[in-house]
């Protein structure tokens, strides 16, 4: 199965993954200066999220996953800061 790309306009909580929250459609992008792009594996599972200001990357999240589908290690980046790695 291939990725799945989809659009969210913010998130809420502070656990990870992130819970993205506000559902845009690809169109609305062109009306938007912010949101993030969520890419969810065949599984369903949330792998990849980056933040989009003005069409740069803000933030980025990446997601891995144990064989039973638990969050195992989360890498986050910010800005042009050095990734913090975090694992479960």
């Amino acid at each position: 199965m291939s990725d799945t790309l989809r659009y969210f306009l913010t998130y809420r909580g502070a656990g990870l993954p992130l819970t993205l929250t506000e559902e845009l459609a690809e169109a609305d992008l062109r009306h938007r200066n912010t949101w993030f792009e969520a890419r969810y594996n065949g599984a369903g599972q949330l792998v990849a999220i980056d933040k989009r200001v003005y069409g740069d990357i803000e933030m980025q999240h990446r997601y891995d996953y144990d064989a039973d589908g638990r969050l195992w290690r989360a890498t986050v980046t910010l800005g042009e800061d050095e990734p913090v790695v975090r694992t479960f």
